[in-house]
């Protein structure tokens, strides 16, 4: 159970931090103009992913705003099913 919440507390935050390091990546390394408008042509090894570091770029901005209110829910609900467990534990 703890890691279930463990992946639902953390998980985002990792997935946020991926876009958002992907994303400095694309911009600094590849010369990626990656903005929140529309998708700009960005070429890797040959393929076209654009619409990819656009979204990516939405998500590295705006992202926290959705992961922030979901992990802490998670981490709170992570609180109060090991606080019960453990109540039950110590009356057992």
């Amino acid at each position: 159970m703890n890691r279930v919440f463990a992946v639902l507390t953390f998980g985002p935050f990792l997935i946020w931090a991926f876009c958002a390091v992907g994303v400095i990546l694309l911009s600094d390394l590849r010369g990626c103009v990656i903005q929140e408008g529309f998708a700009n042509p960005c070429q890797v090894a040959g393929v076209e992913i654009g619409v990819l570091a656009y979204s990516m770029g939405v998500f590295a901005a705006w992202g926290l705003l959705m992961v922030l209110p979901f992990s802490l829910g998670s981490g709170l609900l992570w609180a109060i099913v090991a606080l019960v467990a453990h109540l039950i534990r110590r009356r057992g």
